[in-house]
């Protein structure tokens, strides 16, 4: 973990089957600092003046990107688990990238569930 603690948090759903496997997971991070403004969301002009909102951000300071990060899931991951990955997630003003922290969340919504013995007949 980094000394100054800054991390970027992503929800990642993976089947159960990943998971009994211990797969590779490819992990989409929709928004970066905006490399235009750089995370500032304005213009600078030529005599370090502001001149307008960023065209790119619209002034937010993040933009759209379509990078990805692979993500190493354990074999027997359980559901909740929180995994970091050092200095993949966000870019800061600093140029320096935040640890991204990926919270796993295992879907059961295809496991057969055993009825319980008092159901049978």
């Amino acid at each position: 973990m980094r000394s100054d603690g800054a991390m970027e948090v992503r929800h990642v759903r993976v089947s159960r089957a990943q998971v009994e496997r211990g797969a590779s997971v490819t992990v989409p991070l929709l928004h970066e600092r905006c490399l235009d403004c750089r995370g500032k969301g304005y213009s600078v002009g030529s005599g370090g003046s502001h001149v307008g909102l960023c065209r790119r951000c619209h002034g937010v300071g993040r933009a759209h990107t379509d990078r990805t990060v692979s993500l190493e899931l354990p074999k027997d991951t359980s559901d909740g688990a929180q995994l970091r990955i050092h200095e993949q997630g966000a870019l800061r003003a600093n140029g320096q990238r935040d640890d991204l922290v990926c919270v796993v969340h295992v879907d059961r919504t295809w496991e057969q569930v055993e009825p319980d013995q008092s159901e049978r007949r």
